[in-house]
């Protein structure tokens, strides 16, 4: 569980919020391997709600919602969920 400085009412570092930032890429790279079919990638709210089992908040504290993650993963570089789960594949 990523429990962050601003949600016990501090701010964070910089370097705390980019640990925290990569960790919660690392969290949501493994729940998207975790699919059944390894062709199918999950729907944001799969993978919210696996995000929400594991206790993940961002930054803020908030509960991540699609939107969020969806803006998340854009500035992470990736295109949604589909980027995540063909990040290792070449076109």
């Amino acid at each position: 569980m990523i429990i962050s400085r601003s949600y016990a009412g501090q701010k964070m570092t910089r370097d705390e919020f980019r640990q925290h930032r990569q960790a919660t890429l690392k969290a949501v790279i493994e729940i998207v391997e975790m699919r059944e079919r390894p062709w199918h990638t999950p729907t944001y709210v799969t993978v919210l709600k696996h995000m929400h089992s594991r206790g993940l908040r961002t930054a803020w504290g908030n509960e991540w919602t699609m939107p969020r993650l969806c803006m998340f993963l854009n500035r992470m570089g990736y295109v949604g969920l589909h980027g995540v789960a063909r990040r290792n594949y070449e076109l």
